[in-house]
């Protein structure tokens, strides 16, 4: 339950109570990854909530148009510790869908989804 809880505090950065967009916090962001990562006790939890972060990041970008640049860059700064931890662990089959699924992004900035697929083309 504490993922859950995590994940719920990057929500709430990207988007009011009331649903309506917000600009993402990056430095609160990376904090909480960071206190996540204190306390986990698998990388395979580690690893869920940085692609979770990509995926909430992704999601507010593709639904609004694009993001900040500051934006696309914090996210692919943890899709990146996040391919490396899926690389050092081996755990590629169990994130490859999500990964995948993020690249079908269509309405935001073309080359933050190729820098994520670069990223994780190179586990390859």
């Amino acid at each position: 339950m504490v993922l859950k809880t995590y994940k719920e505090k990057i929500y709430k950065q990207f988007w009011t109570p009331k649903g309506n967009p917000k600009m993402a916090n990056n430095s609160q962001i990376r904090s909480l990854i960071t206190k996540f990562e204190k306390i986990a006790v698998f990388p395979y939890d580690v690893i869920d909530l940085l692609i979770y972060r990509v995926e909430t990041t992704t999601d507010h970008a593709n639904d609004f148009g694009g993001t900040s640049d500051a934006d696309y860059n914090a996210s692919i700064t943890a899709f990146k510790k996040a391919v490396k931890l899926i690389n050092d662990n081996n755990l590629k089959s169990y994130f490859d869908a999500r990964c995948r699924r993020i690249f079908q992004a269509s309405n935001l900035d073309y080359w933050y989804i190729k820098q994520l697929e670069y990223l994780y083309e190179d586990l390859a």
